[in-house]
């Protein structure tokens, strides 16, 4: 997102001698949405969606892969009850991973 701080900085509170306040520029970026299917691995059989950000991996190096499902064991899940997304090989919004995998949980290791 971009401001104008020109215009920012001649925005005033509207005063007698100060009528009415200047417009702020805005502009917003565009937001670039992944074409075709989200990749995950897993099932989503339990609506929980697992974030991470590994742009070396395929889904998950085999250190935090190992990491993660000791996590879901003590939580007595598997991998086919979440759907892990690798944000570093796909540039998906959360808005569009919710979208395509509806989910009570979500969690981020982005």
């Amino acid at each position: 997102m971009i401001i104008d701080q020109a215009a920012t900085e001649n925005s005033k509170i509207p005063t007698e001698e100060n009528s009415a306040p200047t417009s702020t520029k805005i502009v917003a970026s565009m937001e670039v949405k992944w074409e075709g299917p989200i990749k995950s691995l897993g099932e989503h059989n339990k609506k929980i969606t697992v974030i991470v950000n590994d742009p070396n991996s395929v889904h998950l190096n085999e250190t935090d892969f190992i990491l993660l499902t000791s996590i879901l064991n003590a939580c007595k899940l598997t991998i086919a009850d979440i759907a892990l997304i690798n944000l570093g090989k796909q540039p998906v919004g959360l808005h569009q991973i919710l979208q395509e995998y509806p989910s009570t949980l979500v969690i981020s290791f982005a």
